[in-house]
């Protein structure tokens, strides 16, 4: 596996918070989600978009989830980079937000394709079979799940009794 720094442009001078502590699973969700990594394998780009005056770019991709930032190296003077680069990034939950911003000066044009692998990797046990490891999966999204419906059985239930303390009908006939 290759590790690369990242450029200084992506680290914030604000953060005081070690890069390490970042990575801590959730504190929501088990001890054994903490084993589990998602190995991204970052392999080429095609049709990039041209950047430079002389037709071409200088690509890199930056990859990110949550705190967690790995950045493949630039390739100089091509829009059909070959990376081969392969990250682990830690498991954690995330909530969803959209960082569009509409109406801006200077417009980033992005286009092209790239071609991502995703894996799954328990690090507590490397000799798992691809069979185990889905296992542990299934098994800590299901008790997520499980978690989750009984909060909404439990929203539900306050919503019906709400129902069933109030009407706007009479019983007059």
């Amino acid at each position: 596996m290759v590790r690369l720094p990242l450029p200084q442009r992506f680290i914030s001078s604000k953060s005081t918070t070690p890069i390490q502590q970042s990575r801590n699973p959730s504190p929501l969700r088990s001890p054994m989600e903490s084993t589990l990594t998602l190995k991204v394998n970052v392999i080429k780009g095609r049709d990039l978009a041209a950047k430079d005056r002389g037709g071409t770019s200088d690509p890199y991709l930056v990859v990110s989830l949550g705190s967690a930032r790995e950045s493949t190296p630039t390739i100089s003077k091509t829009l059909n980079p070959d990376w081969n680069v392969t990250f682990e990034l830690p498991p954690k939950w995330y909530t969803l937000e959209s960082k569009r911003r509409r109406g801006k000066k200077k417009e980033s044009i992005v286009s092209g394709q790239i071609l991502i692998q995703f894996s799954l990797v328990d690090t507590a046990n490397l000799g798992a079979n691809p069979a185990d490891t889905y296992r542990k999966f299934r098994s800590i999204v299901c008790a997520a799940e499980e978690e989750d419906d009984a909060a909404l059985d439990s929203v539900d239930q306050d919503e019906n009794d709400k129902d069933e303390e109030t009407s706007d009908e009479t019983d007059d006939p």
